[in-house]
């Protein structure tokens, strides 16, 4: 009696629906449309709605769908072609599916013994993640070509910034962290850092500062192996034209140089004379806030017992200037022990000495 009524769509459905639709673009507006409202279903199924939670079973079943259908490549791929709206929907699967649901097991480990785990709509906990990624994260490791698409998505206004929250749900994987950092990826994403588009500059940024900092040994292992030509390419921003494009830069750098992780990393770059000056000229800069990260950057160079003998001479030279900018030197946030960090480092510059300059 009720054989003409439609199977309800499962949530594999729902996804290879989407995939199918992705896969047809472009064909005509219709055809658009309807791919947003399976962007919107999908998203349903993997966040949940005001009146219900998501399903962990079919948000499993959803996840493994999509790496067996290849939605993740058509949602790279397709990015460019769809509106605002759209795109936010398309950010959102990604994200949703990078971070939820099916776990690699364990070795030896049974399907139905797999440790249960509910996310209730929310991206893993640290320990959560320890357990191994999701299904969807694992299948990027094994494609990295999709994270150089999103890298290169910086080079298109319209979608530069979908394509950045998408990069950086990526790099909760090292593996993807140790990828993306090439300089063939780099030099895009520290390029964006420098445009004059706030928006595009500033998520750059982010991209940036979680490539160097959500992995720090990755990234510190980088770092001291390709010293001189990432800090040739960092000095450009730290000597931008665009106030902000510096003021970030000097933030980001300072957090680099005071991460544990960075020590060696920290200690090779205050032992040369050309980062001193740069430091020499941010902390005269005319933003206040510039000033202020820079003198967290100059201290380390000043409080350094090791000071190698171009920086001795540097501040022996300057000494005079210095001391009384820093006498004058006032910042704008309650800090307790910024007076006495000052007064450290006008009698450590008081007693450097070197022959001939005093």
């Amino acid at each position: 009696m009720f054989g003409f009524m439609a199977k309800p769509k499962t949530p594999a459905d729902i996804v290879r629906a989407l995939a199918d639709g992705l896969q047809a673009l472009p064909r005509d507006d219709k055809s658009a449309e309807e791919v947003l409202k399976s962007l919107q279903t999908v998203r349903v199924l993997l966040i949940g709605d005001l009146d219900a939670p998501p399903n962990k079973e079919a948000v499993a079943a959803a996840v493994a769908e999509s790496v067996k259908c290849d939605l993740l490549p058509l949602l790279v791929a397709r990015l460019p072609v769809f509106d605002w709206e759209a795109r936010k929907e398309m950010v959102l699967v990604w994200t949703y599916l990078l971070a939820h649901g099916g776990k690699r097991r364990r070795e030896g480990e049974d399907e139905d013994e797999e440790e249960e785990g509910e996310n209730g709509g929310r991206p893993p906990t640290e320990e959560e993640e320890e357990e191994g990624p999701a299904l969807a994260l694992e299948f990027v490791e094994r494609h990295t070509d999709l994270v150089d698409k999103l890298v290169r998505g910086y080079k298109q206004k319209d979608i530069a910034q979908n394509s950045g929250l998408m990069l950086r749900e990526c790099l909760r994987s090292p593996k993807l962290v140790s990828h993306t950092l090439q300089f063939s990826n780099l030099d895009i994403i520290m390029g964006g850092c420098d445009l004059q588009d706030f928006d595009i500059a500033s998520d750059a940024f982010l991209s940036l500062k979680d490539l160097l900092k959500r992995h720090p040994s990755v990234a510190a292992e980088f770092l001291m192996e390709h010293f001189d030509d990432f800090f040739k390419r960092f000095d450009l921003l730290l000597n931008s034209d665009n106030y902000v494009t510096r003021r970030q830069a000097i933030k980001l750098l300072g957090e680099l140089l005071l991460d544990r992780a960075n020590m060696q990393v920290m200690m090779r770059y205050i032992a040369e004379a050309h980062n001193f000056k740069i430091m020499m000229t941010l902390i005269k800069d005319p933003s206040r806030a510039i000033q202020y990260e820079a003198f967290h950057v100059f201290k380390i160079f000043v409080a350094n017992p090791r000071k190698p003998e171009k920086i001795v001479k540097l501040l022996a030279r300057n000494k005079d200037k210095m001391v009384k900018f820093l006498k004058d030197f006032e910042i704008d946030k309650e800090e307790e022990d910024f007076e006495e960090e000052k007064e450290m480092l006008i009698n450590e510059i008081q007693n450097s000495h070197y022959p001939g300059l005093g």
